[in-house]
């Protein structure tokens, strides 16, 4: 239903910001597209949803309300391997093995899944949008692109991951530069979890990767070393146990999910915080629905977060995912195409370019 809703915009505000034109209206800020002949398509997002406006002759009239879905749903991963194991490819990419493509992270288990935090939108736009990920020394930049064979729900923010046994790299800025086509984004943090608003079908990245500045990392290199290397662990889909955190150091055995759990929560113990990171392996420039994982992601005050690998090496040793499998259950951020409603609204209110 046509809301036909006027704004007086005697308080009007235009600026620039990251290659996208912000109106603030009555002190609530909207992206705005140019339609033409002046007008604009805005769209303003806060935690109840998204509201499309049309900004012509000098009036804005609200046209469409989206509501968000709910904060704790959209973003999980499943505790045991997903059946419907998928070979089907999910990206394409120049990067090497050392980068896994980061979707969430999840931190509590519920109803057998491992959830993620309450997210709100952080960011509103279109690319370029940068995230310092981590610092550190000695950076250097290397630049990533990205292609997707079926448009990603989720677009991943390609991260270095420490598979060795110590921690040796940090990732530093990460930069979105552009996608193909050209589409605004929305993050919602606090997770950096980039959220297309139209279709793509590549992006360009550039990854700042650094040496750590933090001599005390001690906590992590015990858990890599322990669990990766140290022989007494192995890798399984099928275990014994229902809570990775005491199964874990009993049978000594599990699937990827279940080692970052267990290591996430070792270093909580420590004082430190921990998450487990879900996304894909790239295994000869590409990642399926077999390379679905999870790894370990801990934040250390002067380098940020840190990704390390703690699930046995024979993860990876085998080829794949050793089947890990992958659907992601209930990735749902159902924001629907900014184009779509451009189309959709301007039949409804009958304005032609």
């Amino acid at each position: 239903m046509l809301l036909a809703l006027l704004f007086a915009l005697s308080s009007l505000m235009v600026t620039q910001a990251n290659g996208s034109t912000i109106f603030v209206v009555g002190g609530r800020a909207w992206v705005g597209e140019p339609l033409g002949n002046g007008s604009y398509v805005l769209m303003s997002v806060n935690s109840s949803g998204a509201t499309i406006g049309l900004l012509t002759n000098g009036s804005l009239r609200i046209i469409y309300f989206i509501p968000s879905p709910s904060a704790q749903q959209g973003l999980t991963a499943p505790l045991s391997p997903p059946l419907n194991e998928s070979s089907s490819v999910y990206a394409f990419t120049n990067a090497s093995s050392d980068f896994y493509l980061r979707l969430f992270t999840v931190n509590k288990v519920s109803n057998g899944e491992l959830t993620g935090p309450s997210r709100n939108v952080t960011y509103l736009g279109y690319p370029p949008y940068s995230v310092d990920f981590g610092s550190g020394i000695n950076c250097s930049t290397t630049y990533i692109s990205i292609s997707f064979p079926s448009p990603p729900q989720v677009i991943p923010l390609p991260v270095y991951v420490n598979a060795g046994p110590s921690i040796t790299k940090v990732t530093g800025r990460i930069t979105l530069v552009s996608t193909v086509p050209s589409v605004p984004i929305e993050v919602l943090g606090p997770d950096y979890v980039v959220v297309p608003l139209a279709p793509v079908r590549s992006a360009l990245y550039s990854v700042q990767v650094c040496s750590p500045v933090n001599a005390s990392l001690g906590p992590i290199n015990d858990l890599i070393q322990g669990l990766r290397f140290s022989g007494r662990y192995s890798y399984s889909i099928s275990v014994p146990y229902a809570n990775p955190i005491t199964g874990v150091p009993a049978y000594r055995t599990g699937w990827c999910s279940d080692y970052a759990i267990y290591a996430a929560h070792a270093l909580e113990e420590e004082g430190l915080s921990a998450e487990v990171a879900v996304g894909y392996i790239i295994q000869n420039g590409r990642a399926s629905g077999l390379d679905y994982h999870a790894w370990l992601e801990a934040f250390v005050d002067g380098d940020g977060w840190i990704d390390a690998e703690v699930t046995p090496p024979s993860l990876t040793a085998a080829g794949g995912a050793g089947g890990v499998g992958g659907v992601l259950i209930g990735l749902v951020v159902s924001i629907p195409s900014l184009l779509a409603l451009i189309v959709a609204f301007m039949d409804r209110v009958g304005w032609h370019r």
